[in-house]
């Protein structure tokens, strides 16, 4: 959800959801992980959702890029 960030704040842009990854940028886990999100979901389902939350890094709006590591199952989908 989006949080309340006052009166005075200066909301400018929003979310697009841009496939072009720059050239050379690797996805590659954390040598210590944030955390872990098990899930299950069925062979036979039609698939779901599971919602993570990624909180920004800098104290600003930033641009961010979202993948999996290589290996990771093909099935696997990530939008904004």
């Amino acid at each position: 959800g989006m949080e309340n960030l006052g009166p005075d704040a200066v909301m400018m842009g929003g979310i697009e959801e841009n496939s072009d990854i720059p050239a050379g940028m690797e996805f590659v886990p954390a040598s210590v992980p944030d955390g872990e999100f098990p899930f299950q979901v069925a062979a036979s389902s039609k698939g779901g959702d599971f919602e993570i939350e990624i909180k920004p890094f800098c104290m600003s709006f930033e641009d961010y890029f979202a993948a999996f590591a290589p290996g990771a199952n093909p099935s696997l989908k990530v939008s904004p």
